[in-house]
C-alpha cells in the first residue's frame, strides 16, 4: 500500500519558515503498514524558506494566493506545478492522502480566505488538496489535525484499507464470482456504513438486468466507494453486532447470552469500547466454528495492531 503525505509531516524541513511539522501517527505508526510518497508543491515552486501566503478574495470575488510580505500572486505558478503532481499520482496507486492542516496548498476545508482588508471570511481547501480531490474523488483524504480525533482516525483507516482492497481487486481482474465473494465478505462492514447503499450493492451484484461485467463493476465500484466513505455511527455498529450475534445466539448458554447483551448495551452507552464486544463475538465464532462470520471484514477492517477500536471515542 502507498499513502500520499504532505512532505513536512514526514519531518522534512520544507515549510515556509524552514521548519517541519513531523507527525508521529504518520511517521511512527502508519509507516509499518504502507509506503509514504511525499509531496510539497510550495517547496517545489518557491523553495525553502519562502514568504508565507494566504488566500485573498478581491473586489471581483476571485480568490488568489498572495504572499504576505510582498503581495506577489503565486496562484498560477503553484497551479502549474500541482497539475503535474496530480498527473504523476495516477500510476502510484495511492490508497489515501494525509494533508497538512490549514496549509494554503494542502489544507482541507479550513484554510482561511481573507478580505482585502485582512479580515478572515470563510474556509476552503488548499490548492493542492482541491486538485487531488477533484482528480480522485473517491480517494480517502484527511489532515493530521483531524486524525487526532479517534472517531475520524478509525473511519480513515477503515476507508483506506477498503479502498486498497477494491483497487487490488480491479488491478488483478475480477470475475462475477469474485465480486460476489468480495461483496459477501464486506456485508457487515457495508451495513455499518450505509444500509441503503449496502442493499443497492446487493442488487448490483444480483444483476437482474443482465448487464455486462464491466458495467456491473463500474456501478458496484461507485456505490462501494461512496458507502465506505460514510462515517461510523454507534447505532449502526450496534445493529450490525446484533445481526452477527444472531448467527451464534442459539449456540450460547444463558450466562454467555446475558454477558454478551450486557457488553453490547455498555458499548451502546459509551461505557466500553467496540473491541470489548468484538472479542466476545470472535470468541463465540471460533468456539462454534461459524465459517460465514470468520471471513467478515467488519471484524478486522484494518490491521489489529493499529488498536483504534480500543478507544470509547472511536464511535459516536
Amino acid at each position: 500500500m502507498r499513502l500520499g503525505v504532505s512532505e513536512c509531516l514526514m519531518g522534512v524541513t520544507c515549510r515556509y519558515d524552514g521548519g517541519h511539522a513531523r507527525d508521529g501517527f504518520v511517521t511512527d505508526v502508519l509507516k509499518d503498514f504502507m509506503e509514504m510518497t511525499p509531496f510539497c508543491p510550495e517547496a517545489a515552486v518557491l523553495g525553502t524558506p519562502r514568504e508565507s501566503m494566504r488566500f485573498v478574495r478581491g473586489k471581483t470575488g476571485a480568490v488568489r494566493l498572495l504572499g504576505n510580505a510582498t503581495g506577489t500572486d503565486h496562484t498560477e505558478a503553484l497551479e502549474r506545478c500541482i497539475d503535474g503532481m496530480v498527473a504523476a499520482m495516477a500510476p502510484l496507486g495511492l490508497c489515501g492522502f494525509v494533508f497538512k492542516a490549514k496549509s494554503p496548498s494542502c489544507g482541507i476545508e479550513r484554510v482561511k480566505i481573507y478580505t482585502e482588508a485582512g479580515m478572515p471570511a470563510d474556509g476552503t481547501d488548499g490548492l493542492f488538496a482541491r486538485a487531488v480531490k477533484r482528480a480522485y474523488p473517491h480517494l480517502p483524504v484527511e489532515d493530521e489535525k483531524r486524525l487526532l480525533d479517534p472517531w475520524l482516525r478509525e473511519n480513515f483507516m477503515i476507508r483506506i484499507f477498503a479502498y486498497e482492497r477494491w483497487q487490488t481487486l480491479m488491478a488483478k481482474g475480477c470475475s462475477m464470482g469474485e465480486l460476489v465473494d468480495f461483496h459477501s465478505r464486506h456485508k457487515f462492514l457495508l451495513q455499518s456504513k450505509n444500509e441503503t447503499l449496502y442493499r443497492q450493492l446487493g442488487q448490483i451484484v444480483a444483476n437482474h438486468d443482465k448487464k455486462s461485467l464491466p458495467e456491473v463493476l463500474a456501478a458496484y465500484g461507485e456505490s462501494y466507494l461512496t458507502a465506505i466513505a460514510a462515517l461510523n455511527s454507534r447505532g449502526a455498529a450496534v445493529n450490525v453486532l446484533e445481526h452477527m450475534y444472531g448467527f451464534v445466539k442459539k449456540l450460547l448458554s444463558k450466562e454467555e447470552t446475558a454477558h454478551f447483551k450486557k457488553s453490547l448495551a455498555e458499548f451502546q452507552d459509551g461505557i466500553i469500547p467496540m473491541i470489548a464486544v468484538l472479542k466476545l463475538l470472535e470468541h463465540y465464532i471460533v468456539q462454534h466454528d461459524v465459517a460465514y462470520l470468520k471471513g467478515q471484514l467488519f471484524l478486522e477492517p484494518y490491521p489489529a495492531k493499529l488498536g483504534l477500536r480500543s478507544s470509547v471515542e472511536a464511535y459516536r
